[in-house]
């Protein structure tokens, strides 16, 4: 008899350790994510014996809210891994370019082919560059978001149950696919050449292109059963070397220029479990 109850004991504690080691568990809810980038540039004026201007405006933008739920269970070890399982997306996106720049000679005087000096004209030389680039997202019914996972590292406690006191991250990668349409036009004038212009360069080109999104935040863990946070990292400064793509020497005299980028991501995930 004690030996049929002694073997009743080990199975039902067999049937209680397969049970908690095939517990489910679930991080459910929100996270916001913002990504922005900006560089402005805009000069002009008469300066060095030239009429000129510039005005260049980028931007760069990913802004969207993924309802998502990670999936998984506790390692004996301490690491808690969880998968994606489902996500909502809520995303907008801009990828845009204005670059416009001109400059004309105030005053220049004109040689024959022997150097010689026959007449002056007012303007002179002059050139008209221009640059912009239009972004269209592509499949927007399918998911950004193709990949997710969150990870939990911490001492095992409570009979290797539960996870206390160590750090967690989230991680979620994806990619937007556009078409970009880059339109360009370069116009060049030489009054001293009989009035004589270069032929307009007008290029309109459309390419597939996909932007990569990595969102990744870390913050320790103490074991709760909401996860949350903000994390904001921004950088801004003046740029004093270039205005993009314009030509360096159509910038005849000082720009304001200024570059911004942020990115912001913040989150709430509850805990739920799951037999």
């Amino acid at each position: 008899m004690k030996t049929g109850f002694s073997f009743i004991s080990i199975l039902l504690t067999f049937f209680v350790i397969q049970n908690a080691n095939s517990q489910q568990i679930t991080y459910s809810g929100s996270i916001d994510y913002k990504f922005i980038r900006t560089n402005i540039a805009v000069g002009g004026g008469i300066d060095e014996g030239y009429n000129w201007s510039v005005n260049v405006a980028e931007k760069y933008l990913i802004e969207g809210t993924f309802y998502v739920t990670f999936t998984g269970g506790i390692s004996p070890s301490g690491v808690a891994m969880y998968q994606m399982t489902s996500i909502e997306e809520d995303i907008h996106f801009e990828n845009t370019s204005n670059k416009v720049a001109s400059d004309e000679r105030i005053s220049q005087s004109c040689y024959n082919d022997k150097m010689k000096y026959t007449h002056t004209v007012t303007p002179g030389d002059s050139r008209v560059y221009m640059l912009a680039i239009r972004t269209k997202e592509l499949d927007i019914e399918k998911p950004r978001i193709f990949s997710g996972y969150m990870t939990i590292i911490s001492t095992p406690s409570n009979n290797k149950k539960e996870t206390v006191n160590g750090t967690y991250s989230i991680m979620l990668t994806g990619e937007i696919k556009t078409d970009v349409t880059f339109i360009s036009f370069d116009e060049r004038k030489f009054p001293c050449i009989s009035n004589y212009s270069e032929p307009s360069d007008s290029i309109i080109q459309t390419t597939k292109m996909n932007f990569p999104i990595a969102i990744i935040v870390e913050k320790a863990f103490d074991g709760s059963n909401i996860l949350e946070g903000k994390k904001i990292i921004t950088d801004t400064h003046d740029i004093k070397k270039s205005a993009g793509t314009v030509p360096s020497a159509m910038i005849h005299g000082n720009l304001s220029r200024s570059y911004y980028e942020n990115h912001t991501v913040s989150w709430k995930l509850v805990k739920k479990s799951k037999d």
